[in-house]
């Protein structure tokens, strides 16, 4: 998950070999002394000094299995004006009184039409002009590009074929949809794991990757266009159509990935004061970005809004349509960074946090990503204190999604399992146990799981998940500032992506992340980063107005902010240092520890 870097712990494997291999000081702080006399190591960071004949066991917690990604997500309905129309013309042939250019011949009669002044024809169309106009007695289909430019010519009516390609890049995962331009629907849905993980699981990660040597750039560049192209390929073979069928395509993707994809150098994005290197909507030819898709067909690239608010997060406000609305609105996208955007149609202002992998099980003793065998759901009883859990696809469990950890760790909130400092107490329970010199607390037994281990949460992974929690809450916290606004004046509050589609909302605020707001106004919109991105594919006027809104969207530095040290450390504490801001959790807890204090006393 981390590139091999050694950081995250989950390459796990058991390792026979006669040869002796000492371990790092990285594995000495990430494996207990028991697991390091078994044999187990870490697989990124072994290095045998001779060659060696070496069986390597992979236990299942660090098999990769297929991780249940989210493409889906809310999208208004729009009216269909794709920068792309297809028009089925019949031509008179020149004559010997009549001799004019076949091209000439070509856009007199698309000109007729009254909606077309064509300036250009794409150079590939140009040389196959002569022959498909007369392969089928001057009867052709032409795709013109903003009623300007012919990119595509056939033989005979294809006017009812017409289609496009929307990508959403996400540091995790790729989505991309197959999109019928003549009436908006996606005819085919598609994703993978961002195959740039292997270049490390965060954005700071790739970025400094690309400064490694002069090929890095070339390399990480290649490896995310060849994984759309692998999406394009499977989402026609689904259709039964040919990747050639596709003559526009439109990419979401925050700052990084944006820069990545354009083979533009993103280094100056990880230093101050974190410019991007264009921020506008851009339009690019497919081909000359590789992707194979027709070879006149060009690629939309929404516009960002700063160095780590992308296009995604502009994606997200068009299909949430915050932009638009009379309410108080504010929408939150969560990965690895964490997109915040808040206001009305008169004023949107936008943080980015960085909340770091945790939530997406990285730096957790037990994390791992939404696959087969995680938990995903975890329940403590306040007057027992047993625990009870819910494993995607009903197997033993392996590991722990990270909503699943911020549940859990809410419920050891709400149980005093854990104090406001997030500290572990032995006395309260025998679930909690010292191991290595560190606390933990037993979700699942080994008896119980499906690894040769208990499944644990750690003191460490409270202290993962409270870094990424304050970090949230410090951008929610001083935007609301910013806007001069309480958490109860903000009507309607969006969860994007992934993480937000499956987070307990309760949770998340019991353990501070979010602001204390009626659960009826918490909407899971789903990856509208997807959906916005399909809307600037079949409507134009959606890419002009996505360039009005970003001119409204101011963005907050909060390093640069005053109150930002202060902010980050209250949020710290469970779930806040100034306790009134949450006074439903705080109820909760002392109406459990009474009732706990009570069966002690009976």
């Amino acid at each position: 998950m981390c590139g091999g870097h050694g950081i995250c712990g989950k390459c796990i494997v058991k390792i026979y070999s006669s040869e002796k291999l000492t371990p790092t000081t990285t594995e000495k702080k990430l494996l207990s002394k028991s697991d390091l006399a078994s044999g187990y190591r870490l697989a990124c960071l072994v290095k045998t000094l001779k060659p060696t004949r070496l069986k390597i066991e992979i236990p299942p917690e660090s098999e990769e299995t297929h991780q249940r990604l989210i493409v889906s997500g809310f999208m208004p309905k729009i009216s269909i004006h794709p920068t792309i129309k297809k028009v089925y013309l019949e031509i008179k042939p020149p004559t010997l009184n009549d001799p004019k250019s076949d091209l000439n011949r070509l856009t007199s009669t698309l000109e007729k039409n009254g909606q077309f002044r064509i300036t250009d024809i794409n150079y590939n169309s140009l040389k196959e002009l002569a022959t498909v106009l007369r392969n089928d007695e001057w009867k052709t289909t032409v795709s013109i590009f903003k009623n300007r430019e012919i990119i595509r010519i056939e033989s005979g009516d294809t006017s009812k074929s017409c289609y496009g390609f929307s990508v959403d890049i996400g540091t995790t995962k790729l989505a991309g949809y197959l999109i019928n331009l003549l009436n908006g629907k996606t005819v085919s849905t598609v994703s993978n794991l961002n195959p740039q993980s292997k270049f490390g699981e965060d954005i700071i990660a790739r970025i400094t990757f690309t400064m490694k040597d002069i090929n890095s750039m070339s390399e990480i560049n290649r490896c995310i266009i060849e994984g759309i192209n692998s999406l394009i390929k499977e989402a026609c073979n689904s259709a039964g159509i040919s990747s050639n069928e596709i003559l526009d395509v439109s990419v979401a993707g925050n700052t990084a990935m944006h820069h990545i994809f354009l083979g533009i150098s993103p280094r100056y994005l990880s230093l101050a004061p974190y410019p991007p290197v264009i921020s506008r909507g851009l339009e690019v030819k497919a081909k000359d970005l590789g992707l194979n898709t027709n070879i006149g067909s060009r690629v939309y690239l929404l516009p960002v809004v700063a160095g780590f608010v992308g296009g995604d997060a502009v994606a997200d406000v068009i299909a949430t349509g915050i932009h638009s609305a009379n309410d108080l609105s504010m929408l939150i996208d969560i990965g690895t960074n964490a997109e915040i955007i808040l206001g009305t149609k008169k004023r949107l202002v936008s943080c980015s946090c960085a909340s770091g992998p945790a939530f997406e099980g990285s730096h957790i003793r037990h994390g791992m990503r939404a696959s087969q065998g995680a938990i995903e759901r975890i329940w403590i009883d306040p007057r027992s204190l047993d625990v009870s859990f819910k494993v995607i696809g009903d197997t033993k469990p392996v590991g722990i999604c990270g909503s699943a950890v911020v549940e859990g760790i809410a419920e050891m909130l709400r149980t005093g399992i854990i104090d406001s400092r997030g500290r572990m107490d032995q006395n309260n329970t025998k679930l909690i146990r010292k191991k290595n010199d560190s606390l933990e607390f037993v979700i699942a037994s080994r008896s119980d799981s499906g690894i040769n281990d208990d499944i644990v949460i750690t003191q460490s992974d409270v202290r993962e998940i409270q870094l990424a929690k304050a970090a949230v809450y410090t951008g929610i916290s001083i935007l609301m500032k910013h806007m001069k606004i309480k958490p109860k004046e903000i009507k309607k509050f969006y969860l994007a992506g992934a993480f937000g589609t499956h987070i307990d909302p309760s949770s998340a605020i019991d353990l501070g992340m979010f602001p204390e707001i009626p659960l009826e106004r918490i909407q899971f919109v789903g990856n509208t980063a997807g959906s916005g991105a399909r809307m600037t594919l079949i409507s134009n006027p959606t890419r002009k107005l996505v360039e009005r809104i970003i001119k409204k969207i101011d963005y907050i530095e909060l390093g640069a902010n005053a109150n930002f040290q202060k902010e980050f450390i209250s949020s710290m504490d469970l779930p806040n240092t100034n306790k009134n801001l949450f006074p439903t959790i705080m109820k909760t807890i002392n109406r459990n520890l009474f009732l706990l204090e009570q069966d002690k006393n009976t």
